[in-house]
């Protein structure tokens, strides 16, 4: 059986220089080339063959780094669209292990029976939409956590998951509705205060 998960924000192939995805986000690597190494390993740790890899924008730097960095990752990948990316990019999913699927900007997964809007940024959520938004985009900012349960957002930028893929069976066993806030996907909970 597939197991699904999450990410986004790897930016693979990043430049590097003084506005660095890896200087500006206090990335923990000394250039772009050790992060691309670092998030292959992690990313290859908890990914088979068979499960399904859900990257929310922003994969690489440049159209052709899709093919390079996705023929080095296991799984089947589903994309969705981020700042980084282009339209143009579909041209080269077909000669890499990513999936048909494709999202301009949002998608709805549902898992055991919950629904999760799928996003790279939570700007890009419908007005009417009230259930849970899984989304990247916003990688250090204090106020998108790994999970804010007022917002019912969870951010699966790659610098709160410890640049590794993360299980969405794992993240529906944290009792979601139960979560006020959660910094990173290794922190402990806050939850709610019951009456």
């Amino acid at each position: 059986m597939s197991n699904i998960f999450l990410i986004s924000d790897t930016h693979f192939n990043e430049y590097d220089g003084p506005n660095s995805v890896v200087r500006l986000f206090h990335r923990p690597f000394k250039n772009s080339m050790e992060m691309n190494r670092k998030i292959i390993e992690n990313w290859n740790s908890v990914v088979k063959s068979d499960d399904i890899v859900f990257s929310l924008g922003d994969f690489a730097h440049l159209s052709e780094d899709m093919v390079k960095y996705a023929s080095q990752l296991n799984g089947k990948i589903v994309f969705v669209l981020g700042n980084h990316d282009f339209e143009g990019d579909r041209k080269w999913m077909g000669r890499t292990n990513f999936q048909d699927a494709w999202f301009p900007l949002t998608g709805i997964l549902t898992y055991k029976n919950k629904d999760f809007l799928l996003a790279h940024s939570p700007d890009d959520v419908p007005y009417w939409w009230r259930g849970w938004v899984i989304h990247g985009h916003h990688h250090i900012r204090p106020q998108f956590p790994f999970i804010d349960g007022k917002k019912r957002n969870i951010n699966v930028a790659s610098d709160l998951v410890d640049f590794t893929p993360v299980s969405l069976d794992w993240i529906y066993s944290l009792n979601l509705d139960g979560i006020k806030r959660m910094e990173r996907k290794n922190s402990i909970p806050m939850r709610w205060e019951r009456d």
